[in-house]
């Protein structure tokens, strides 16, 4: 599977987790943004699962990162109804030579489910050895497809926020929504992607002390327009002021962490934003969940 790295997995298992939420499992919440599919949670998925569900997070938007793990990601959908697919090639992994056959596979997969949505798809400019054209042509041609099928859209963007807002503009308006997830751009940017109806998702990475820019977009966001992810099985949380090592293996239970540190960013109860994000969770994803 393209999106899992090769290294041994070690829990991340604190009780600081549940605390976070000061006995907040009353209250829902939907993780907008992770890869369940990943080697690094699938053995464990059935005990990872019923962790986050103790936790209170009551949906799973589980996003593809290249055809390879598109039937895995299929197959676990099919089984766990709190599973929301999404399908899509990440820009890490944009194949080489024609599109057409894993873009009619995408198409296909997409249309024949309507709880499935495209992503993750987008822009990488970090990369130090890319091929920009392709990543573009890649990115435009699954953002295509979202629109033509009404889909919402799960969007990856580093270093190339100029690149990502006018192919944005080109389309004038992204009918099913949109959400940037892990968002990392200034507040500035976030002005023309609400206008294209996006969201802004929030990951384990706003609870690091140096993510300054990230704080003050999580301050300004209209809450309206907020989400919350963990992204697992990456970017875990700092909890309690530890941070995760190298080998840490980020789980959706620690969402509560992420909603609780942006409901300090914003001086407001973290049980009010997470109605707040279950409700706007709700709305982008209302194809997926009654």
């Amino acid at each position: 599977m393209c999106h899992a790295h090769t290294i041994k997995t070690a829990r991340y298992t604190r009780a600081a987790t549940t605390k976070a939420m000061d006995n907040q499992t009353e209250f829902q919440c939907i993780d907008a943004h992770c890869h369940l599919q990943d080697p690094k949670l699938i053995d464990d998925l059935s005990a990872i699962l019923d962790k986050a569900c103790t936790a209170g997070v009551a949906q799973f938007v589980s996003c593809g990162t290249c055809p390879a793990d598109w039937d895995i990601l299929r197959a676990l959908a099919n089984s766990h109804k709190t599973i929301i697919p999404f399908y899509g090639v990440h820009p890490w992994f944009v194949p080489a030579g024609d599109p057409g056959i894993w873009l009619q596979q995408l198409e296909k997969l997409v249309a024949d489910n309507p709880a499935a949505g495209i992503g993750e798809i987008g822009l990488d400019h970090a990369m130090s050895e890319r091929n920009d054209e392709l990543q573009h042509k890649v990115f435009e041609l699954q953002l295509d497809v979202a629109i033509r099928l009404n889909r919402p859209a799960a969007i990856h963007c580093r270093k190339a926020w100029g690149t990502l807002l006018a192919m944005l503009l080109k389309r004038e308006l992204i009918p099913a929504g949109f959400l940037v997830h892990s968002f990392s751009g200034s507040c500035e940017m976030m002005t023309p992607i609400l206008k294209a109806n996006g969201y802004i998702s929030f990951s384990g990475s706003i609870t690091r002390r140096g993510n300054k820019r990230g704080h003050e977009a999580a301050k300004v966001v209209p809450l309206d327009r907020l989400l919350v992810e963990t992204d697992s099985p990456d970017l875990p949380p700092i909890i309690n002021g530890i941070a995760p090592d190298s080998y840490c293996i980020n789980t959706p239970s620690n969402l509560p962490v992420i909603i609780a540190k942006i409901a300090e960013l914003r001086n407001m109860p973290a049980k009010e934003l997470t109605e707040i994000t279950y409700e706007n969770s709700k709305r982008l994803f209302s194809i997926h969940i009654s």
